[in-house]
């Protein structure tokens, strides 16, 4: 049983918001979750923060998707990754694999990206869509070369003043009730050891700081809290009901030439190319009438869509890893949430 939910369905007729459960049912000692309780966010962080900034950096001149990872990153000129775009890294074409543990063999950040830099790709390039974390990871680093800054400094300035947000920030809750996730690191460790649904070479007895207490207000994802200290491309954020309707509004506002981003600039990032099913950064979802949304998904159970046509959004938060028993697959619950969505007026 999951310990609660909070959903918002936004529409151009107004909002509608439903919250149930706790933030920690399991032992007793959750409290009710309201629109401002703090969730780990996962991959959303991918969107709301990497594909954002470089949303706003395209928009002041300061980088073109289309050129290469190598001009940000030198330890990229190999030449299985010296052709590879940042395009190829948000639209998950890069052939890079999907997951490694890097906190099992690396013991800085500079390490994780010299490794990532190092890998071969696992699939030829621009063979297809290959889901990665890896790309984000070194989208993440791009960015900070970009600005010349830390992802958190930048993702303050680009992303938190420009959507007028309250409440999200990398690493740790902004204050407030925040909701639980999971046992500790269990399940990347059974990841590790069980080398499924992918088959590392890393080993999980060779890693002795394994978490093993209930995770509240720290990141779930085992590389970015591990290895990034919570500030990753790829995860690391916490965030409320709250404010993700505000950065709902923002683009749904910028699409209508009236917000933060560029109108040519979301549309462009919200295109696809190999894969229908995603664009550049955002994950694309089907709706009525040939329209889309644009969101993405969260491990922890987190999920947003957002149908800039129509101006309207679904965000679901839940902290469905703190459950008793097996937790019930994204997909399964996304998908009647989505068509809530898709039948908005």
């Amino acid at each position: 049983m999951s310990s609660g939910r909070a959903i918002a369905l936004i529409s151009p007729t107004g909002d509608s918001i439903r919250i149930d459960g706790t933030t920690r049912s399991l032992d007793g000692l959750g409290e009710a979750l309201d629109a401002d309780t703090s969730f780990d966010l996962a991959s959303i962080t991918k969107i709301l923060a990497t594909t954002t900034i470089l949303m706003r950096a395209a928009d002041q001149g300061l980088v073109d998707v289309t050129e290469p990872v190598a001009r940000f990153l030198p330890d990229w000129k190999s030449p299985d990754k010296s052709n590879l775009t940042l395009e190829d890294l948000l639209r998950h074409e890069s052939g890079l694999e999907e997951w490694r543990p890097f906190y099992i063999t690396c013991k800085s950040v500079p390490e994780v990206h010299k490794k990532i830099a190092e890998l071969p790709l696992k699939y030829p390039a621009r063979s297809g869509f290959h889901y990665s974390d890896l790309n984000f990871m070194t989208l993440g680093e791009v960015v900070s070369r970009i600005y010349s800054s830390d992802l958190a400094t930048i993702f303050a300035r680009e992303v938190v003043s420009q959507f007028g947000l309250t409440s999200t920030q990398f690493a740790r809750p902004k204050s407030g009730l925040v909701a639980a996730t999971s046992i500790g690191d269990s399940i990347e460790r059974k990841m590790v050891s069980t080398k499924t649904p992918y088959a590392i070479p890393e080993v999980a007895e060779e890693f002795g700081a394994w978490r093993t207490q209930v995770l509240v207000g720290e990141i779930n994802d085992g590389n970015s809290f591990h290895c990034f200290g919570g500030v990753a491309g790829h995860a690391g954020l916490f965030s409320t009901l709250n404010d993700l309707i505000r950065y709902s509004r923002g683009l749904i506002d910028s699409h209508n030439g009236d917000g933060p981003i560029n109108p040519a600039t979301l549309t462009n990032f919200a295109a696809p190319r190999l894969e229908a099913a995603q664009g550049l950064g955002f994950r694309r979802y089907p709706m009525r009438s040939e329209e889309f949304a644009i969101g993405h998904l969260g491990f922890t159970g987190t999920g947003i869509a957002i149908n800039l046509a129509h101006g309207s959004a679904l965000i679901y938060l839940s902290n469905r890893l703190h459950t008793e028993g097996s937790y019930s697959p994204m997909a399964d619950i996304w998908r009647p949430e989505l068509t809530e969505l898709a039948e908005v007026d």
